[in-house]
């Protein structure tokens, strides 16, 4: 039995949240208090989701239901973050000493999150480049290589590299302060390692903050383990401007740690990445030294129409951001490197153009364009009713409506500032900017994997 204010560790599926709201509205819509019946309409989509312990889920409907029985004591979302930050910082030890890194003698780098989109090109790149010697994936996920296996197939990059004798794939417990690594492997890499990238993450935008405590959790660890090596570990995070999407439009977001919680964004992904920055920067001082576009585009074929985009855009493809990261990993071998670096497109382009090359390579005449407002109200309005798996399917944005909302073009377009990362990387510097190929190839790439019909 799940304890009432323990959250689950599985993943909480979408028609079984589905199904719980809809018995909560029905509920409310049968009441013969007209106050709660009215209070149906205010019940929103994602209840289920942003509140994953049946304790704040009773807490929230009980307030819905009458908002003068219940005490708002409830944590504001800054608060939270703080919170979380302060329990992930306690006793971190100020570490010196460390063995200098001689880039000559080869990298040694641990990979986290070896098998999703952006991990599979990283390793790939780390595999590929001479200057590294050796790379230690760790997954959770049993049967790794298969993983790793099916990662590179679906991303069409090559297997032959996955039998590299570079490679060691682990599978780890996250939950343990040891990963669950045996002694031997562990002093293994404890004694080698140079580079650390953590970019394994929990990719969900329907859940709250402490969902994703598990994965702050485990950077802790991570960073313990890191604190133990033998030699001045960098240490990489890969985070999402999800971390950022509350910032003030007016001004490019720095390459440096944002202190504000009120910056990030409201829903538990984008929070979480950024308490993880919180996490991995106050140690750095310590140490004295399922994709949304596609997400739009399916449900917009569904729905017979598209979003007018009317802000630019600074999307870079995963090529790109891999290449970009392996850059700075050895430019930061031999020099103090920054707090942040922006990884993002240095060449914005307007994102209604973008928009337009997708519809072309859709070839879906009939498909028009609205407002963004006018676009999400018609996701809203399906959201509001009953919905069955195939809905979910046909219109995936049905299970992302928070980030959707978080997305809206009305509000601003953030821009980055990246001296910083262009210093680091050639690659970044160099790119080109996005254009009509690269939506024909993203569309290309949907249809191939059975996303679009």
């Amino acid at each position: 039995m799940l304890c009432p204010s323990v959250k689950s560790q599985r993943s909480f599926h979408s028609l079984s949240a589905t199904y719980l709201r809809n018995r909560i509205l029905g509920a409310f819509r049968s009441s013969t208090d007209p106050f709660v019946a009215a209070a149906a309409s205010s019940i929103p989509a994602d209840i289920v989701f942003a509140n994953p312990t049946l304790q704040w889920l009773a807490s929230v409907v009980a307030n819905l239901a009458d908002p003068s029985a219940v005490s708002n004591s409830s944590k504001t979302h800054a608060e939270e973050i703080e919170d979380m930050v302060a329990m992930y910082t306690k006793d971190l030890p100020t570490v010196k000493g460390k063995r200098p890194i001689d880039p000559s003698e080869g990298l040694v780098v641990v990979l986290t999150g070896s098998t999703g989109a952006l991990g599979s090109h990283l390793l790939a790149d780390l595999l590929a480049d001479e200057r590294v010697r050796k790379v230690y994936t760790l997954d959770r996920a049993e049967h790794v290589q298969e993983r790793q296996q099916l990662a590179f197939e679906d991303r069409l990059l090559p297997l032959e590299m996955l039998r590299s004798d570079k490679l060691r794939a682990l599978t780890v417990n996250a939950g343990r302060a040891d990963l669950g690594l045996d002694t031997a492997t562990l002093a293994e890499i404890k004694s080698n390692v140079t580079h650390v990238i953590h970019n394994a993450w929990k990719v969900d935008f329907n859940l709250s903050l402490s969902s994703f405590e598990s994965n702050i959790a485990s950077t802790r660890r991570l960073i313990d383990i890191v604190i133990s090596c033998e030699n001045a570990v960098r240490f990489f995070f890969t985070s999402s401007i999800a971390s950022t999407i509350s910032s003030d439009t007016k001004h490019p977001v720095p390459e440096r740690v944002n202190e504000d919680p009120n910056t990030s964004a409201k829903f538990g992904y984008g929070a979480s990445k950024y308490t993880a920055e919180r996490i991995v920067a106050e140690a750095a001082r310590a140490w004295s030294s399922s994709d949304w576009v596609p997400i739009i585009v399916k449900s917009s074929v569904a729905i017979g129409a598209l979003p007018i985009w009317e802000e630019e855009v600074s999307w870079i493809p995963m090529d790109v951001t891999s290449a970009s990261i392996v850059d700075a990993l050895f430019s930061c071998s031999e020099k103090t490197p920054p707090e942040v670096i922006n990884i993002v497109h240095p060449r914005p382009v307007s994102g209604q153009a973008l928009f337009e090359d997708m519809k072309d390579a859709l070839e879906r005449d009939r498909l028009k364009f609205v407002s963004y407002e006018e676009w999400l109200a018609k996701i809203e309005a399906l959201a509001a009713a009953s919905k069955t798996e195939q809905d979910l399917q046909r219109i995936p944005a049905l299970k992302t409506m928070g980030f959707l909302r978080a997305l809206n073009t009305a509000s601003g377009t953030l821009t980055f500032d990246t001296t910083n990362a262009q210093t680091l990387s050639q690659t970044l510097k160099n790119a080109k900017p996005l254009g009509k190929e690269d939506a024909a190839r993203w569309v290309r790439y949907w249809r191939s994997r059975g996303m679009l019909d």
